[in-house]
């Protein structure tokens, strides 16, 4: 039986877990996000990059993992990053952990309950 209160004690206890989880298995990452200003023509003129550190897991892809995504996404040497919701990851930014850069491809999951997100997981291509 389901049990749900009406303080979001379920949201707040599965986000608790997960950053125990985090803390105890992840580390900490460099997220580079890069910003490009474009002329009124639409030109690309400037890209800017920051640089935040964030706690993140990363878990490399398996075989099985390949078995169970779709077609063409991920190889061998690709990676999953699982992090906390409010860590502002896009699509293209670049991802430096264990001497490797990694570029960010897809979102593929952002864990629900009673519909409030509690992490999020993106799919990361090694550069």
């Amino acid at each position: 039986m389901v049990i749900s209160r009406a303080n979001g004690g379920a949201v707040d206890n599965f986000k608790s877990n997960f950053k125990t989880y985090l803390n105890t298995f992840g580390n900490e990452v460099t997220l580079q996000h890069q910003t490009e200003t474009k002329d009124s023509m639409g030109r690309v003129i400037d890209i800017s990059t920051t640089e935040t550190t964030i706690k993140a897991d990363i878990q490399f892809v398996t075989q099985k993992d390949l078995r169970e995504l779709p077609m063409g996404d991920l190889e061998i040497g690709d990676a999953m990053l699982y992090c906390e919701v409010g860590v502002n990851i896009s699509i293209h930014d670049l991802i430096l952990a264990y001497d490797v850069t990694w570029q960010v491809g897809s979102k593929v999951e952002a864990e629900r309950v009673n519909g409030k997100e509690v992490y999020h997981a993106f799919t990361l291509k090694r550069k």
